[in-house]
């Protein structure tokens, strides 16, 4: 319900009425291990929230990241509408919460104090793993320089 929405980092702050509505939005899917559940390349319109279990991020064949119980993936596809940047595939049974973009743009008009305290947190969230990003990248290129 509206409790586990709070520890979800792109809900921080979010006020009840816009968590209420959010909640009421979010469809519960149940996926076994090995169940893939976007496919890098595809277009995304979903995203999701892990609810409970884990699940293996993989770009070109090459896993990058893990995610867990309150994780969310999926969220570039509402900011940008393009093809999915990574794979997703379950390492252990999972709940997660599905949110579609249609239904996430009409929390615009139904709440937009939400909906801009939500797009705030994906910047701030996507911001964060640009720079994580850079800082592989530095690591990368001095090791290069440096052999």
């Amino acid at each position: 319900g509206v409790n586990l929405m709070k520890e979800v980092k792109i809900l921080e702050n979010v006020n009840e009425k816009a968590l209420a509505y959010l909640n009421s939005m979010f469809k519960e899917q149940q996926n076994t291990i090995g169940d893939i559940i976007i496919y890098e390349g595809d277009v995304g319109e979903d995203i999701f929230i892990v609810k409970s279990g884990t699940l293996d991020v993989i770009k070109n064949g090459v896993k990058i990241g893990e995610l867990t119980d309150g994780d969310t993936f999926g969220e570039m596809a509402i900011i940008d509408n393009q093809a999915r940047s990574a794979t997703v595939r379950a390492t252990t049974d999972v709940v997660l919460s599905k949110l579609t973009y249609k239904d996430f743009y009409q929390l615009k008009e139904y709440d937009i104090e939400g909906y801009a305290t939500i797009i705030m947190n994906l910047a701030k969230e996507l911001s964060q793993r640009v720079r994580d990003i850079d800082e592989k990248l530095q690591k990368i290129w001095r090791w290069y320089i440096n052999n």
